[in-house]
């Protein structure tokens, strides 16, 4: 954004893992972006995905209860990093829980106490990290 822009970003990233860092100038950005319109329009077509992304997360986010907000933030996860097998995903390296209170809107109790019932009620498994949504499209079916 800040790119684009020429703002400051208000978000920060902490790295989970070993990274390699690259910093691109918003000069040489803007100039790639003019002399080649293809990336513009492979990056319009990013932000506008990102865009009703964040817009229908949000609606769900506003529009549903303590669960349903924890669902939501889980199917995310599951669509962005998840790995799916015989309708089986695994979230591993799931994040902390007050990282997934930030996420959903919450607390960190009440991920704790909504994962809690979803592993009561078989949806869910969970060891240390990892998260398992015993059967993702049912689990879609009730909170997607």
């Amino acid at each position: 954004m800040a790119l684009l822009d020429g703002l400051s970003r208000s978000a920060t990233v902490t790295a989970m893992d070993e990274s390699t860092v690259f910093i691109i100038q918003r000069n040489d950005f803007l100039d790639l972006l003019k002399n080649h319109p293809e990336v513009s329009i492979s990056l319009l077509q990013e932000l506008t995905q990102r865009l009703r992304a964040a817009g229908m997360k949000i609606k769900a986010l506003s529009l549903k209860d303590a669960e349903g907000k924890v669902a939501t933030v889980l199917l995310q996860l599951a669509d962005d990093v998840g790995r799916i097998k015989k309708g089986v995903v695994e979230i591993e390296k799931l994040p902390y829980q007050h990282e997934l209170a930030n996420m959903a809107g919450t607390s960190r109790e009440t991920i704790s106490r909504t994962l809690h019932s979803f592993a009561k009620k078989g949806l869910v498994e969970m060891e240390s990290s990892l998260l398992r949504i015993m059967d993702y499209e049912k689990f879609k079916e009730l909170y997607g």
